[in-house]
């Protein structure tokens, strides 16, 4: 979704952009005000409103097409939800019941022998996702 997007833009990419363009975008995207009405609260033409906005959208498009910092953080939720879930602390891919907790030792790093066939291979599965995470970060 659009609105979606700009959103996860303006709140990564927002501060590198100046005041009167910050305040031009938030009063279309969040104060939902019409070009006409941002024209005269700025006392700027209704067009000069809209090419401020469009501009501005075209600058946090082109931050996210040079820095891609949005995406990143897109793909290391994904990898940390999948975690939580072959954790047990939330639904697997399918959409069954949630799987039985995997614990750990009290160093944090070993996973506990819990009975269950398949432990190995979920905390292997969780240790190989956090490090992808933290080769992204």
């Amino acid at each position: 979704d659009e609105n979606v997007q700009l959103a996860f833009l303006y709140d990564t990419y927002g501060e590198l952009l100046s005041r009167h363009q910050r305040q031009i975008f938030e009063a279309v995207r969040f104060d939902d005000l019409s070009l006409a009405e941002i024209a005269e609260e700025y006392d700027i033409s209704r067009q000069a409103a809209h090419d401020v906005y469009r501009r501005t959208v075209q600058k946090l498009e082109h931050y996210e097409s040079v820095l891609h910092l949005v995406e990143r953080d897109r793909r290391v939720k994904g990898k940390v939800e999948a975690i939580a879930r072959i954790a047990g602390y939330g639904r697997d891919p399918e959409g069954s019941a949630p799987q039985e907790d995997l614990s750990f030792d009290t160093d944090g790093m070993t996973a506990k022998g819990d009975g269950h066939t398949g432990a190995d291979e979920r905390f292997e599965r969780i240790a190989a996702l956090a490090a992808e995470v933290l080769e992204e970060l």
